[in-house]
């Protein structure tokens, strides 16, 4: 396949293949191959990290711009779940990944409040 015939693939795409090209080979795969659940849960873990202080941020400090990148954040988890929803026709795996990052975020703030980490 020339570089023509690719690029001219990859600008047909729409946002909704995008997005379903990037779900399911970008994060099904740590879900269904059982060799991938350590770096599922490190990735899980990076998530808390970046998350947690935001929603700290946000809450605590009243800061705009910690809020802004929650919305932003928020936004392609929505994106998936709509996603799985239409695909699937009810909550599945996406949803239980989307609940363990954005609970265990709000988890790891609450406790980083408490004990005054950030």
């Amino acid at each position: 396949m020339s570089d023509d015939a690719r690029r001219d693939g990859a600008a047909g795409l729409s946002a909704g293949a995008l997005g379903r090209a990037i779900l399911e080979r970008g994060l099904l795969p740590f879900v269904r191959e059982s060799t991938l659940w350590p770096v599922g849960l490190v990735l899980l873990a990076h998530a808390w990290a970046i998350l947690a202080p935001l929603m700290l941020f946000a809450a605590r400090d009243g800061k705009p711009l910690a809020a802004a990148l929650l919305v932003l954040a928020a936004l392609p988890t929505l994106a998936a779940l709509r996603w799985e929803w239409r695909e699937r026709g009810r909550p599945a795996v996406l949803f239980a990944v989307a609940a363990a990052t954005w609970l265990g975020s709000a988890v790891a703030a609450l406790a980083a409040g408490h004990y005054e980490v950030l």
